[in-house]
């Protein structure tokens, strides 16, 4: 399962907010919003959908 998590950017080497992409359960990449605004978005909005829909909040924000 992807996550929005806060890391270094495998794109850029920042360190901010970001998608870490998973591969059969395995981290695979970490894209900071501003590199990838796009995946970022898509991220968040599954994220609040999966709350709004009475998910599993403590996986949120790590």
């Amino acid at each position: 399962m992807n996550e929005i998590k806060t890391c270094k950017c495998d794109s850029c080497g920042a360190t901010l907010p970001g998608v870490e992409f998973h591969h059969n359960g395995a981290p695979v990449l970490q894209v900071c919003k501003a590199c990838d605004p796009a995946n970022f978005e898509a991220q968040a909005r599954a994220d609040i959908d999966a709350w709004l829909n009475g998910g599993d909040t403590a996986a949120f924000g790590r």
